[in-house]
């Protein structure tokens, strides 16, 4: 019984699950690994899933998780940010491609400089476009939390020379 309500929820969810995937990392290939990925955390963990939120909201939040955890594994093995360049916050002539590099260079700026709270609270403010109350209800925050941890990251990366403004640019 339980098979056939996990593999239901897998045709209704995988494919929302893998555009998520997709937007964070921006490779088909690591996309579907990811979702298949979530679909396992999820067979692993759905005894620890509380219902105090929708289990797509639940499987949203792995989906999350799961990519910027395999962005921040790339980050380790490739070394490609060592620090802050200035490269970071000079905008690129590439068009739409460009912009999509730069939004993965900054995630990952993000990713070598704050914790995963900040990380997830920015990701859902700047990329997915989510308000305040809908970053604080999905994660378990209040929105002054949310308020406080956008302000924070702001100062911080205006000191490290970076602009937020990529994440809002349309993929």
């Amino acid at each position: 019984m339980r098979d056939v309500r996990i593999s239901e929820l897998y045709v209704r969810t995988a494919p929302v699950i893998h555009r998520r995937a997709l937007a964070l990392l921006g490779n088909v290939d690591e996309a579907q690994d990811a979702t298949q990925d979530v679909f396992v955390i999820l067979l692993q963990k759905i005894d620890s899933f509380r219902g105090d939120s929708s289990i797509f909201t639940w499987l949203y939040r792995v989906t999350t998780n799961h990519c910027l955890n395999v962005i921040r594994s790339r980050k380790r093995r490739h070394r490609a940010l060592e620090h802050l360049s200035a490269e970071t916050a000079r905008p690129r002539d590439r068009g739409r491609a460009g912009a999509a590099l730069e939004r993965r260079d900054l995630i990952r700026v993000l990713l070598s400089h704050f914790d995963t709270r900040k990380v997830q609270v920015v990701t859902h403010y700047y990329y997915d476009d989510m308000s305040q109350a809908e970053i604080g209800a999905l994660l378990g925050i209040s929105e002054r939390a949310v308020r406080k941890t956008l302000s924070k990251v702001k100062h911080k990366m205006v000191a490290l020379g970076a602009s937020m403004d990529p994440l809002r640019e349309v993929p």
